[in-house]
Formats: structure tokens, sequence, C-alpha cells
């Protein structure tokens, strides 16, 4: 019974189930707390760790919805979800605390607590180290809850796209020509998904949840 349901939701246009990939950090930070929104009349919704050497890639292995850093390739549907910052975590009795932005160059005087490189968090701030021309130390963990935890203890400052955890305040890092360090994210879909229209009105309000959850664009 339960599979002539979903069989015949599909033929009105509707999905039973939705399976979106992301990184775990937009998964717990991001698409949870979307999911929790919801309705009944919502897909039954699932996840999947993204891989992120072949984000999109995701779609050919069962995911209906990826939400990626990377731009997605023209042949998919796609929406710009939101520009979410790359932050730096400090204790308050940090020599940065309270100053609610920090130049990248000043934030490399400082031991740095990061995720390992296939975090998007990290791509980005390499690639701004790397533009900068400028050294810097760090220390790397497989879970940016860690980093955060780490810096909670005044072992340095921990770098990551997670919401705060442990009290620590949040600043966002100034690089050139006065942007903020941020990553970009993306949804995309099959076009000819049988949930296509289902698929776009969901990352809309995916965009809409966003920004009004971080007030950002």
């Amino acid at each position: 019974a339960a599979t002539r349901a979903a069989a015949a939701h599909i033929r009105a246009g509707g999905l039973p189930t939705l399976t979106v990939a992301a990184p775990t950090v937009t998964l717990n930070d991001v698409v949870a707390p979307f999911f929790a929104t919801w309705h009944a009349d919502d897909p039954m919704p699932r996840v999947q760790a993204l891989d992120a050497a072949d984000e999109y890639g995701a779609l050919e292995r069962g995911a209906d919805l990826v939400i990626g850093t990377r731009p997605p390739p023209s042949a998919l549907a796609r929406t710009r979800v939101a520009a979410l910052p790359v932050s730096a975590y400090v204790r308050a009795d940090h020599p940065l605390a309270g100053r609610g932005r920090v130049p990248l160059p000043e934030l490399l005087d400082h031991e740095l607590l990061v995720p390992t490189p296939d975090s998007h968090a990290r791509r980005a701030l390499d690639a701004a180290v790397e533009r900068a021309g400028l050294p810097v130390r760090r220390v790397e963990f497989s879970s940016s809850h860690v980093a955060q935890s780490v810096a909670a203890a005044g072992r340095g400052v921990a770098v990551v796209s997670d919401d705060p955890r442990y009290g620590l305040e949040q600043l966002t890092i100034g690089i050139e020509d006065g942007a903020m360090l941020r990553i970009v994210l993306h949804a995309a879909w099959q076009p000819h998904h049988h949930g296509a229209d289902q698929l776009a009105a969901l990352a809309g309000r995916l965009r809409a949840f966003v920004r009004d959850r971080y007030a950002t664009s």
C-alpha cells in the first residue's frame, strides 16, 4: 500500500521522499534547521554526505538536491542559496575579542584551529592566505566542533563556518578590497527530475529560510 501511495504521489508530480546531499557542516547548521520547519505534506527528508571532490556527482548517486559551494554545471537547474561567513571564534578574554571583525593579516598572527582541507571553509581560508602571501600557523581537526572546543580552552582561534558554540565570540574575517571571507551555497538538481518543480520551490524556501536565519544575502 505504501508503495502504491508513493507511486501515485510521483504521478501527481510530488516527492514522497527527498534526499539532500550537502557538506556535514551545512547539513547540521542549515539543512537540519530547515527540515524542522517542514510540514506533513512535505516530502520525508533524507540526507547524504557530500563528496567535496565531486559535489554535483551526488545527483547521479541518489541525491535529489545538492547544496554545494562550487558553481553548479550549466546543465543543472540551480539557484544561489546564500553567502555565509567563514568566521573566527575566540574566547571572551582573547586579544581579538570584542572586535566584531578582524583583518586576515592580523588573524594570522595567532595560531589557527582549522578543519581539514576537504572542508569548504578551509579551502576558502587557504585561498585567501595564498592570495595574501602570508605565513600561517595552524592545527587541523577533522571536526569543526572540536576546533571550537579547543578554542574555548584558550588554545587558539577556530576558523570554521559553523554556528558558534561553547560561548565563543564570532568575528568576521576581512580580506582584500574590504570583502569578507565567506562561502557561497548553491542548490542544484536535475532539470528533468520528475519533481523538478517541487525541488525548485523547496530550494526557494531554503533560500528564504537562510536569509531570515542568518540575515545574509
